[in-house]
C-alpha cells in the first residue's frame, strides 16, 4: 500500500510536536510553528465542525505530532486529549493539552505511565465473562499486573493489566462482595462478603486458591470496606462494618 504524502512545501510544513508519548521532539512551540498547526488541524476537519473525531485525528493530525508514534500511541492521545470524553477533540482542548504537556516537561514532572483503553476492548472479552450481578469495586494489583472487580453476584475475577482481557473468575459464594484489597506482605487478596466472612485468597504463585477464612461475630456489623495498616507489628487489616464501627483484625 503506498504511503500518504505531504503535499505541503517543506518550509510549510511544522514542526512534529512532543505528544508526551515518546513521539516527536521540539525545544519551543514558537508563534509561527503554533499558526502552521493550527492551519493543519483546520485541514484535518473534513467536516468543518470545528472538532476532530478520532479518524481525523489519527489520519491526518497524527503525523504531525512525531514520526516514532504508532497508531495506537496516537489512538491513546486522542482519548488523553478528549477531556469531556465527547468523542472529538477541539482547537482548544488541543492546545490546552499541549502547554500543560510542555510546562510539565519544563518542571521535570510529566508522566509517562498513563494507560487508557479504546472502547473497543470489550470486544476481546466473550460476554459471558462479565459479571452477572453489580460490580461495586475494582482495583489494581501490580505485583501480578491485574485488575481485580468485585461483585454482588458472588466472585471477583482478574482482567490482565495491559488489554482488561479476562484472566480467571474465582467464586466465594453467593453472598455479596463488599470490599476487597491486596495485602503486599503476605501476598494475599482479602476479600469480605455479605455473610460477614473475611476470606483470604492465594497471590503469590497464581493459583488464587482459598487459604482461609475467617468471620465477624453475630453481634458485629457487615464488614463494608477494607483498608491496610502498615506498621512495627507488620500487616493489620481494617474495615467499617454496617453498624457504623472501625473493627481491626489482629
Amino acid at each position: 500500500m503506498a504511503e500518504p504524502v505531504n503535499t505541503t512545501p517543506r518550509s510549510k510544513q511544522p514542526d512534529k510536536v512532543s505528544s508526551g508519548g515518546g513521539g516527536g521532539v521540539d525545544d519551543e512551540l514558537n508563534l509561527d510553528q503554533l499558526k502552521m498547526l493550527k492551519e493543519v488541524f483546520e485541514e484535518a476537519d473534513d467536516d468543518g465542525s470545528g472538532e476532530l473525531d478520532i479518524n481525523e485525528f489519527i489520519d491526518k493530525l497524527g503525523p504531525h505530532l512525531g514520526g516514532n508514534l504508532t497508531r495506537d500511541q496516537i489512538t491513546q492521545l486522542f482519548m488523553k486529549i478528549d477531556a469531556d470524553a465527547g468523542g472529538t477533540v477541539d482547537w482548544e482542548e488541543f492546545t490546552n493539552y499541549m502547554f500543560l504537556e510542555r510546562a510539565q516537561e519544563a518542571s521535570g514532572t510529566t508522566n509517562e505511565n498513563w494507560r487508557l483503553f479504546p472502547q473497543d476492548f470489550k470486544d476481546r472479552n466473550d460476554p459471558g465473562v462479565s459479571h452477572r450481578g453489580q460490580v461495586d469495586h475494582v482495583f489494581y494489583c501490580e505485583v501480578i499486573d491485574k485488575y481485580v472487580t468485585i461483585s454482588r453476584d458472588g466472585s471477583f475475577r482478574l482482567w490482565n493489566g495491559v488489554d482488561l482481557k479476562h484472566f480467571r473468575t474465582v467464586t466465594l459464594g453467593s453472598a455479596w462482595i463488599t470490599s476487597g484489597i491486596y495485602m503486599p506482605g503476605a501476598r494475599k487478596l482479602v476479600f469480605t462478603s455479605a455473610d460477614r466472612s473475611i476470606s483470604y485468597y492465594e497471590a503469590n504463585r497464581g493459583s488464587y486458591e482459598l487459604s482461609g477464612r475467617v468471620y465477624a461475630s453475630g453481634t458485629m456489623g457487615v464488614p463494608q470496606s477494607l483498608t491496610l495498616v502498615t506498621n512495627e507489628s507488620g500487616e493489620q487489616l481494617v474495615y467499617g462494618d454496617s453498624k457504623g464501627e472501625g473493627n481491626m483484625l489482629l
